[in-house]
């Protein structure tokens, strides 16, 4: 009985797109233990509306985002401020008919480098990430971009080269999801939260 209604909730949900459906759909799935509490209320803290109405809040405002990237870090961790940071720097890169430019193809291999660090958080990840990342001048990142997706962009890799933040109050990791809404506004973070972050983070 208690998969059935799970099935009808997430139907629900699909079919009206409302975020107050999803949210009943995730405290079903997490009473069920189908899905890991941590990382549903990571999604709250960045922003995520469904997971947010669970503990009362509201949808979060452009304000609230100047200090997410250090609540991350300090409140889940070092993988969940890279996935966030990750996320949010595909979305600052230009449309397709720029994939050939040389700064997109020296920036390639480093993107490519935190999605294998994401997948294994290993030693020998994070290495290669350093290389890549070591590859990319940051000027010519900087001419490229403008300077905040720049700035946001050399973020995501310092969630995880640069090694643990903790106790940090100021951090380049930390900057990525405030520089991030300056350039995309508060309707493009919050769209990478939804289309691109929590499905990642709500998959079995």
């Amino acid at each position: 009985m208690s998969d059935q209604r799970l099935r009808e909730l997430e139907r629900r949900y699909l079919e009206s797109g409302l975020p107050s459906d999803e949210a009943d759909f995730l405290s079903e799935a997490l009473r069920l233990g189908h899905l890991p509490e941590r990382r549903v209320q990571l999604l709250a803290d960045v922003g995520y509306l469904p997971a947010r109405l669970l503990d009362g809040r509201e949808e979060m405002t452009l304000a609230e985002i100047g200090p997410v990237g250090r609540l991350v870090r300090e409140r889940w961790g070092q993988w969940e401020l890279a996935s966030l940071n990750y996320v949010l720097a595909l979305r600052l890169l230009p449309p397709r008919q720029d994939f050939a430019h040389p700064t997109r193809l020296a920036l390639d291999p480093a993107l490519e480098a935190v999605a294998a660090w994401l997948e294994r958080p290993e030693a020998e990840a994070r290495q290669a990430l350093s290389r890549a990342s070591r590859a990319l001048s940051s000027t010519e990142l900087a001419a490229w971009l403008d300077e905040p997706a720049a700035e946001a962009i050399r973020g995501a890799f310092a969630a995880i080269v640069w090694g643990p933040s903790r106790g940090l109050t100021r951090h380049p990791s930390f900057e990525t999801p405030r520089l991030a809404s300056e350039v995309l506004g508060l309707e493009g973070y919050l769209a990478a939260i939804r289309e691109d972050l929590a499905p990642r983070l709500l998959t079995p």
